[in-house]
């Protein structure tokens, strides 16, 4: 498995507009877009942050995976997505040593 560097940090938060402000205004990270993502029924904030991109990640709807996760764990790290040369081999990589991929 070849991990070129981490891609983007995700951190889940319940309020998007508080979340942005604080990276923007207390981070000084300089906010590069928002997508609603419908099918994950999310909003996402994206922040430049040297090589690696900072996401926030809030729900828009009640039953989005986010809303569950911030439940059972407070908001916070939501994930950290490594850039890999190879996805469909780091994928059997990590099949092959134990690790559920989806």
């Amino acid at each position: 498995m070849n991990i070129k560097k981490i891609d983007h940090i995700a951190i889940a938060v319940r309020d998007l507009e508080a979340g942005i402000a604080f990276h923007r205004d207390v981070l000084g990270l300089p906010l590069t877009g928002r997508e609603v993502v419908d099918s994950a029924g999310v909003e996402v904030a994206f922040f430049a942050c040297g090589d690696t991109e900072v996401e926030l990640v809030a729900a828009i709807r009640p039953d989005a995976h986010v809303n569950r996760f911030i439940q059972e764990h407070g908001e916070g790290l939501y994930h950290l997505a490594y850039r890999v040369s190879d996805i469909d081999a780091s994928f059997d990589h990590l099949r092959a040593n134990g690790c559920a991929a989806s």
